[in-house]
């Protein structure tokens, strides 16, 4: 019987009684701030009242930057708050536009006749 085998290969599709089907991509989690309710004016009056000065106590440059960073991002936070949202399905890269998606459809097209 070994003889008769040629090859053996696992594949990401199930089979029911409905016939074969591709597994379902596991959905990603994408991070965002969410600017539903953001408010300009708000926003920037937070910024003018942020206690910039405490970046003058470190000498490190890498260490105002952290400070710096932590304070700004404190106030967006309020603002505009991060959140995470799952994603079904596959996430495009921006290169990959409908022009990209018709010419690789025709490449695959041109294989399969081949």
């Amino acid at each position: 019987m070994a003889e008769y085998i040629t090859a053996v290969s696992v594949t990401t599709t199930w089979c029911s009684h409905t016939g074969c089907r591709k597994a379902k991509p596991m959905p990603q989690i994408v991070t965002a701030r969410i600017f539903n309710n953001f408010d300009e004016s708000s926003f920037l009056a937070d910024l003018g009242d942020t206690p910039w000065h405490t970046m003058d106590i470190f000498d490190s440059v890498n260490d105002k930057w952290e400070t710096w960073k932590e304070l700004f991002n404190n106030v967006c936070n309020i603002h505009a708050p991060v959140k995470q949202f799952r994603v079904r399905g596959d996430i495009c890269p921006p290169w990959l536009t409908p022009e990209v998606r018709q010419i690789m459809h025709i490449r695959d097209q041109a294989r399969h006749q081949a």
